[in-house]
């Protein structure tokens, strides 16, 4: 709930202005519209009917789940998306099989099909691949909507620049060429700031840009969209690191018991779910082992304090490591020992 709660104040404003907006994905979750009574009364898996909070909060959101629209009967189209059975169609009895993968459509997008691609001879294929190369199957719909227009932005296809490449700059300006200008300035700066080799560029409505990196030095900087002179309608920030940059990340030596404990990061990718995480010293279970985590919210340099609570640390020697969006990837490690105060 934490995470949907997130995403739909974050896409709020799109919904406001009613531009054609979608959630998809994998989800982690059941649908409020598959465990119903009429589900518990066939399904031996499904022992009671449940009103799954992250489905309902989506749908109160005005969402519309586009595979349900087409398939109403949950009876008779589960749609289950993972899993479909190792090997279909025998299962182990306890394995789990449910629908959690969905394409949510805003309210004003008209849903026309939807069905699910997987593995041929699994139960509700539409689209049958083989060899399929997931353990989830997927969802694909087919909609039809009138796009709507965004408020003004400017926004960084790739927020870790290595420097020489280009930086590419998406907008949408209200007021046009001859009014508008893109501009790049030192992270906080203001538009006069405008780093003086790269001149301001005319924003022309609608597309995108490129500015040159090749003279700048490392460090953080911002994009700016402006009107008229001076004024700032959107800021988008990003990261020029070396050509041979390295990811880092680093905690203090020595951390009495009890004491927070203070992560810093350089030159990570910038995905979207990066993390760092905690492990015990030896401990190289990445997927079952961590301690606690963090996600670097997608930034390419940055710090965060973990609670260094005596329960979870105590005494004793530990590894932070520096992962790769959201997955068991080891980008940077750093030791650190956890001392009796």
């Amino acid at each position: 709930m934490p995470e949907i709660n997130a995403a739909l104040a974050a896409i709020r404003p799109a919904l406001g202005r009613g531009i054609p907006t979608f959630m998809t994905g994998d989800f982690n979750t059941p649908s409020a519209l598959d465990w119903t009574p009429a589900v518990d009364a066939v399904r031996a898996d499904v022992h009671f009917p449940v009103p799954w909070p992250v489905t309902r909060a989506i749908a109160r959101a005005g969402f519309t789940d586009t595979y349900r629209a087409i398939h109403p009967d949950p009876v008779a189209n589960p749609g289950i998306t993972w899993t479909f059975g190792y090997p279909f169609p025998r299962r182990a009895a306890n394995e789990v099989i449910d629908r959690i993968d969905f394409v949510q459509a805003s309210p004003g997008v008209q849903v026309l099909d939807s069905g699910i691609v997987g593995p041929s001879g699994t139960p509700d294929v539409t689209y049958p691949v083989d060899p399929y190369p997931s353990d989830h199957r997927a969802v694909v719909s087919t909609v039809a909507f009138t796009p709507g227009v965004p408020a003004p932005f400017a926004s960084v296809i790739q927020r870790r620049v290595e420097r020489g490449g280009p930086i590419e700059v998406r907008y949408a300006a209200p007021r046009g060429e001859g009014v508008d200008t893109l501009r790049i300035v030192r992270a906080g700066g203001r538009p006069a700031d405008a780093i003086g080799i790269l001149p301001p560029q005319e924003a022309s409505f609608f597309g995108s840009v490129r500015f040159g990196s090749g003279a700048m030095r490392p460090g953080r900087y911002d994009a700016l969209l402006v009107t008229g002179r001076d004024r700032v309608l959107s800021r988008a920030p990003f990261w020029v690191v070396r050509p041979d940059a390295s990811a880092t990340v680093s905690a203090p030596r020595r951390i009495g018991a009890g004491r927070a404990i203070r992560v810093a990061w350089t030159n990570a990718p910038a995905m979207r779910r990066d993390w760092v995480g905690i492990w015990k010293a030896g401990d190289n279970d990445l997927y079952n082992d961590y301690l606690t985590f963090v996600y670097t919210g997608a930034t390419v340099a940055g710090s965060t304090t973990i609670a260094g609570d005596a329960t979870t640390f105590p005494p004793g020697r530990y590894v932070v490591r520096l992962m790769k969006d959201d997955g068991y990837a080891e980008l940077a490690r750093a030791a650190f020992t956890v001392v009796r105060r």
